[in-house]
């Protein structure tokens, strides 16, 4: 015999009017309220987490200028990390604020990575694979065509 769905709905009527029921009914939709609740709070925390210690090794490779801009983010400051990108983005449309930015990242990296003799190898492969750029002394076509003697 299938139960019917008279049944059913007559035996909930009957369990919905005891306390018992409700109660843990209502328990039970608590803890799942919260669990959810503090499950999505544990993701943002640890995003955040992650963002410091992203802040971190940031500052340690030379990317300095991304430090107080993850670290505006882990603590939750997001108009403070908009203000922060606005003004770097503003920096670097500036020539010598681009280049000095870069050479501070160079300088840092190049100092990790010549301690390294592997490192330092291959640094070296690098830049005698570049093709060196031709001198004016050289290079014919820098040549003055006005000039005999060239």
């Amino acid at each position: 015999m299938t139960p019917s769905p008279l049944l059913a709905l007559a035996l909930l009527s009957n369990l919905a009017g005891n306390p018992l029921v409700l109660v843990a009914l209502a328990s039970l939709a608590l803890y799942t309220t919260g669990r959810f609740l503090f499950r999505r709070d544990e993701a943002i925390e640890d995003r955040r987490r992650k963002a410091i210690k992203l802040a971190g090794d940031c500052q340690k490779c030379g990317l300095d200028f991304l430090a107080p801009v993850l670290e505006d983010y882990s603590v939750g400051d997001y108009s403070g990390m908009v203000h922060r990108l606005r003004a770097f983005a503003d920096d670097l449309r500036d020539d010598a604020t681009r280049r000095q930015v870069l050479d501070r990242f160079f300088a840092t990296q190049l100092a990790q990575r010549l301690t390294d003799d592997a490192q330092r190898r291959k640094i070296l492969e690098t830049i005698d694979a570049i093709p060196a750029s031709p001198s004016p002394a050289n290079d014919p076509s820098a040549r003055s065509t006005t000039n005999p003697q060239a």
